[in-house]
């Protein structure tokens, strides 16, 4: 009997109920009847639903979180959503009319349900302008029978180019159109709404982001409102490998993981091809660049932002290619292409953060014959910036690559947006965990291009409280301080759980790793890759309830 109005995200929504500190759920079985819904002056999400994911409580801070770390089915058995009415005005829209499991919300990270009735909800006379009337995904044996059949189909993001839900009266999914209880009313195939529904972006796009005034941290070019970098990543390593699909499913269950951040990993050899005619320092891809300003593109549609990290030789290092061969003076001028056409390309894309000009570089103490400093797990993630230092100290050399890559995207952005540069580096942590960040080859110095310090650091069991106090004491005066890349490796969860909450007085943001698995592929764990995976999806998820609260980047 309740009458609600212009809800903006669910009018009533049944959810499913886990415990996950007893690793049991108990049968969600409430009655929503005789309820009115009604979409008079704002769009909503959805007028009435059945979400089996829920929330849980967070390990530590008590603060509840999406429970889709626990995949185990929520039973609805005697849950029933009747006798409902529900109707929206001739300008506004349900995204979802009747939410019958959570699918469209949660995509492939959707939480199986069982066994509710959906039965004689109706919208009157009046109509409703949905993007989709009904959708049965994510919930078995549901009991679905004379619910309005016939709407009128609208757009609900008409800002979104990929992964668009589709426009349907009646759909499900296909294991769903087959699990339906009998005498059910007809149905067409949904599968297509899997993660389609978003929650809608400012209509002037995303804000850009600098650093605070106070240099503690980031806000908003415009607001002022403090950012947090919360992010995982996401590597490219050849476009024509790319699936566009899978990388617009993971940007957005990035995102509704709580993330504000998505690391992009690029090869050089993703986006310059050979040298050619007029072209002596290799020729820039035109379409792997077209590509990059769609991946900018999705991410300001995922209402995520990009840290564009570069030069990446992972797959192909000291391979006897033609970039490979290059000496120093060459390979730089290369270097420096890569970066002016991305920095050409995305110069207007407000979803760009910064730009990470090469991971974890490093410089030889004499020559070598190699680019690539060492591998792991036969991928070489560290390269030389020079094969012969050539009696220049390390810092010397660190400095004038670093000018002639900002340089590089400073002249190519020019007129554009002013996108933040830095560079990931390894903290080289000796005995102890005690740092030696004062006396690196990138060591910060008088006039430093870099817009902010990045560092790389896997927390050690037994070695905390060194790790703490090495990073921290990495900040530059008046300059933010990111951990770039870190996560569950050299320690447990609750060891890199511990070196959060201690650089966070310090720290700007926190970027880990994503799989692109979801917590019903890893459970349980059948490697140890696969645990440690697992662990850090926890680990993440569990930490977005208090390092970044509201989902969307903002302190509040």
């Amino acid at each position: 009997g309740n009458q609600i109005i212009d809800a903006s995200n669910a009018g009533i929504m049944l959810e499913g109920s886990y415990n996950s500190d007893r690793a049991t759920g108990a049968v969600q079985h409430s009655s929503v009847t005789k309820n009115v819904v009604l979409s008079a002056g704002i769009d909503a999400t959805v007028a009435l639903g059945a979400d089996p994911t829920g929330e849980c409580r967070s390990e530590r801070a008590g603060s509840p979180i999406p429970c889709i770390d626990q995949p185990a089915e929520r039973s609805f058995a005697g849950a029933v959503v009747d006798g409902n009415q529900f109707w929206t005005g001739s300008q506004t829209l349900f995204d979802v009319g009747l939410l019958v499991g959570g699918g469209p919300i949660w995509g492939d990270h959707r939480i199986p349900g069982r066994g509710v009735a959906f039965r004689d909800n109706v919208t009157t006379a009046v109509g409703a302008r949905v993007n989709i009337g009904i959708s049965v995904l994510g919930m078995f044996d549901a009991t679905l029978t004379g619910n309005t059949a016939t709407y009128t189909l609208a757009d609900g993001n008409p800002s979104a180019t990929w992964g668009k839900c589709p426009q349907l009266n009646v759909a499900a999914g296909n294991a769903r159109l087959a699990s339906l209880q009998s005498g059910a009313q007809a149905a067409v195939n949904g599968d297509l709404a899997d993660g389609c529904v978003m929650d809608p972006l400012p209509s002037q796009g995303l804000e850009g982001i600098v650093p605070s005034a106070d240099g503690t941290g980031f806000a908003g070019a415009a607001s002022g409102r403090s950012f947090v970098v919360w992010g995982m990543d996401q590597e490219i390593r050849a476009w024509s490998d790319l699936d566009w699909n899978d990388l617009v499913r993971n940007l957005r269950a990035q995102r509704r993981m709580g993330a504000t951040v998505v690391r992009v990993l690029l090869q050089t050899s993703t986006l310059i091809d050979p040298p050619s005619a007029g072209n002596l320092h290799g020729t820039l891809n035109a379409q792997s660049l077209s590509r990059l300003k769609d991946l900018a593109s999705l991410a300001a549609q995922s209402g995520l932002y990009l840290d564009i990290t570069g030069l990446g030789i992972e797959a192909n290092p000291d391979n006897g290619d033609w970039y490979n061969r290059l000496g120093e003076k060459d390979r730089w001028a290369t270097d420096a292409l890569f970066w002016s056409g991305v920095a050409s390309t995305l110069k207007n894309q407000s979803s760009v953060l910064w730009y990470d000009l090469m991971n974890e570089p490093d410089i030889p103490s004499g020559p070598t014959g190699k680019w690539c400093a060492g591998s792991f797990g036969g991928n070489c993630y560290v390269q030389m910036l020079t094969r012969d230092p050539a009696g220049r100290s390390s810092g010397a050399i660190a400095q004038q690559w670093l000018t002639m890559m900002s340089g590089a995207i400073r002249t190519a952005a020019a007129g554009g947006s002013a996108h933040l540069i830095s560079i990931g580096l390894i903290l080289p942590f000796v005995d102890g965990g005690a740092t030696r960040c004062g006396a690196g080859a990138f060591v910060w110095a008088a006039g430093d291009p870099r817009d902010f310090m990045s560092v790389h650091v896997y927390p050690k069991t037994g070695s905390v409280p060194g790790d703490i106090v090495g990073s921290n004491s990495c900040k530059p005066s008046g300059r933010p301080l990111v951990v770039e890349e870190t996560g569950v490796l050299a320690g447990g969860e609750t060891d890199v759980e511990a070196y959060i909450i201690g650089t966070r007085p310090v720290v700007a943001g926190w970027v880990t790793h994503y799989f692109g698995m979801t917590p019903v592929q890893m459970t349980p764990p059948t490697s140890i890759a696969a645990a440690l995976q697992l662990s850090n999806y926890r680990l993440f998820l569990r930490e977005t309830a208090l390092i970044n609260p509201s989902g969307l980047g903002v302190a509040d």
